[in-house]
């Protein structure tokens, strides 16, 4: 899940194994309207993937880095 990215706005990493718990954090982001792009992780390799830009976020044009 991805909330709209305004441009250069910071990314929040959220990594959690409940479904749950995700939903209620991007709605609680929605409704306090704060502006920055929540990037969601069911696990930490992933996650790990997604800051060094390896494998499925290689392409920094769709995953952008926030160096």
């Amino acid at each position: 899940m991805t909330i709209v990215r305004p441009d250069l706005s910071p990314v929040l990493l959220y990594v959690d194994d409940n479904r749950d718990d995700i939903i209620l954090i991007g709605a609680a982001i929605r409704m306090a309207a704060i502006p920055f792009c929540l990037r969601t992780f069911a696990t930490i390799p992933t996650a790990t993937a997604y800051l060094t830009g390896e494998g499925d976020f290689a392409d920094r044009t769709i995953h952008p880095s926030q160096n």
